[in-house]
């Protein structure tokens, strides 16, 4: 059988051709096709991440106008080990030199004879996670710690948990437009499939507001060209693009491996990304970067919270219709044209939507 293959303009492969070849050639021909299939796939998947990540700029960058902003510089390592006492000091060194706002750590080892007052920084809320019945002599394991600058008013998110994956902490920035979900994970090299799972299941949650994630995932991906070694790594890449999030660090962090990882659903919020030196005997670099958010949201227990489900809809679409927003904006440039569309909304959602009672924005 004589095929012809030739590549349309939409980038899919058409074959054309007459007759029956041998079984060898029919399988010869199918595994160049499902290797193209693949490679197109790959391409349709960094066209989406690309397409929505733009799309989230560019929603990102209308809703922050005239918002004051705050460039918060933050810090990540994997230490192998706060029990030392030399690493703590090293860590207090770096905290005095450099003044970062957020501070994410994996491979803590510590244990419950460790006292929070022994790990606290002066001026930072601290949010830890300890391995379970982790080893009180000799060589520790796991562990997350989480430090968040007092005045950035960070609140612990408790409800993400979950008992597959069990080496992650978070907490939650209320900022004036939005509110920004932080995680530290570490996921082991030996991670069975439950524990995977767990950890997809916590990041898919997160991800239900704006999300930065950091920490060591022992993952082994080409993040230039989207390919994984093994099975698992290509699940965990169809994961992350399936959520939209994107994975910002490129350099190697231990040897030749990229396993420290950095995802964001806001990639226009981190800047300056430096993968630099090891910290201490670690054998995993030290991340720094910039995340640039909004004016902090002072605590309040006045915040107010809508019950939509009790929302009248077809008055909210009566009052949007009578609000006739397009003679509105019209002749408007795109800031001033949102700020109306925004004030507009407002006023529908404030007198057609009741207020759910008994709301504590601090739960």
């Amino acid at each position: 059988m004589q095929r012809k293959a030739e590549w349309r303009n939409n980038g899919k492969l058409a074959i054309q051709g007459k007759g029956l070849s041998g079984a060898h050639e029919d399988s010869k021909s199918e595994k160049k096709l499902n290797i193209v299939e693949h490679g197109e796939k790959k391409k349709v998947a960094l066209k989406k991440m690309e397409r929505r990540n733009n799309e989230k700029k560019d929603r990102r960058d209308l809703t922050m106008v005239d918002e004051g902003k705050k460039i918060c510089k933050c810090f990540y390592a994997n230490v192998r080990s706060l029990a030392n006492r030399i690493k703590m000091a090293e860590l207090e060194i770096y905290v005095k030199n450099e003044n970062p706002d957020i501070i994410g750590l994996t491979e803590t080892w510590t244990n419950n004879k460790i006292s929070d007052d022994e790990l606290k920084l002066v001026g930072y809320d601290m949010f830890r996670k300890d391995r379970e019945n982790q080893k009180n002599t000799g060589h520790g394991a796991g562990g997350v710690l989480l430090y968040v600058k007092n005045d950035l008013n960070a609140v612990q998110r408790e409800d993400l948990n979950n008992r597959k994956f069990k080496e992650s902490v978070w907490c939650e920035l209320k900022l004036k437009t939005y509110k920004l979900i932080i995680g530290v994970c570490y996921r082991t090299p030996s991670s069975n499939e439950d524990a995977d799972k767990g950890l997809c299941e916590l990041i898919s949650k997160a991800n239900e507001k704006p999300v930065m994630i950091i920490g060591d995932f022992n993952y082994h991906v080409n993040w230039d060209t989207l390919e994984g070694q093994t099975h698992k790594d290509e699940q965990f890449l169809h994961f992350i693009n399936d959520e939209f999030l994107t994975q910002l660090i490129r350099a190697p962090t231990r040897g030749r491996n990229t396993l420290d990882l950095l995802l964001t659903s806001e990639e226009n919020i981190v800047e300056n990304i430096i993968v630099g030196e090891c910290f201490g005997t670690s054998d995993h670099q030290i991340i720094r970067w910039d995340l640039t958010i909004s004016d902090i949201k002072q605590r309040t227990s006045k915040d107010v919270r809508y019950n939509y489900f009790k929302a009248d809809y077809d008055n909210i679409r009566k009052c949007i219709i009578n609000k006739n927003l397009m003679s509105k904006i019209t002749g408007l440039n795109v800031e001033n044209s949102w700020k109306v569309f925004i004030q507009s909304m407002q006023e529908v959602i404030e007198g057609q939507v009741p207020i759910q009672k008994n709301w504590n924005n601090n739960k």
